[in-house]
């Protein structure tokens, strides 16, 4: 009895199976050698690609930025900016002093100069009047520190942000000094006047408002 088609197909794939089998671990090997022959040989074949060429187009190349050439800062310029900076250092050490002398607030300080001169002058008028001289000449002092810086910077940039910022210090600073100028006075000439103008609200510093920078 002959075979069909489909019978013959089939005994020849179990013929192959069993002969895979029977030879699965020679076949391997083989297998593995390829592999290994043709992994190399393609790791070879990219080692030896040639370079695209960097006048290609497919090169990047870095585009150059022409920048302006920088106006070199000449020496007296250097000299200016330094002469300012060191005048802005030096009036703010100058605002911690007055902050250090006065407080935050100039009102409640000039104040306090008018009632210890109010209780110390029946006790002595002269010593009384002395510490009101004191506190003047030390804001004075300053306030002629802080004008030398101001006239320095006015010198080198004109009337400019620093010597804005100086100002800012100077005005109040001017202010507390006429204060203290106007008690003086108005204590050596006039005891009672300087009370009854403070008792009042008529001195000079009761009507203004003295405001200081933070520094």
């Amino acid at each position: 009895m002959s075979k069909t088609k489909a019978q013959l197909k089939e005994q020849k794939r179990e013929k192959n199976r069993r002969s895979y089998h029977k030879n699965k671990d020679s076949i391997n090997a083989r297998r593995r050698e390829r592999y290994k022959d043709n992994k190399g040989a393609t790791k070879q074949g990219k080692l030896s690609k040639p370079k695209k060429s960097e006048s290609s187009p497919a090169a990047k190349a870095t585009p150059v930025v022409n920048r302006p050439p920088e106006t070199p800062v000449s020496k007296e310029m250097r000299l200016s900016k330094l002469r300012v900076h060191h005048a802005c250092e030096k009036v703010r050490e100058l605002g911690k002093r007055v902050t250090y002398l006065c407080g935050r607030s100039p009102l409640e300080f000039l104040e306090t100069v008018c009632t210890n001169f109010i209780s110390n002058r029946t006790v002595d008028a002269s010593a009384a009047r002395k510490t009101i001289a004191i506190h003047y000449e030390k804001f004075a002092a300053i306030r002629d520190q802080i004008a030398a810086h101001q006239a320095t910077v006015l010198e080198l940039e004109g009337i400019s942000d620093s010597w804005r910022a100086i100002e800012s210090l100077m005005e109040p600073v001017r202010k507390i000094c006429n204060s203290l100028d106007e008690i003086e006075c108005e204590a050596g000439i006039d005891a009672d006047l300087l009370i009854d103008d403070f008792n009042t609200g008529e001195l000079g510093f009761q009507k203004d408002v003295i405001e200081l920078p933070k520094y």
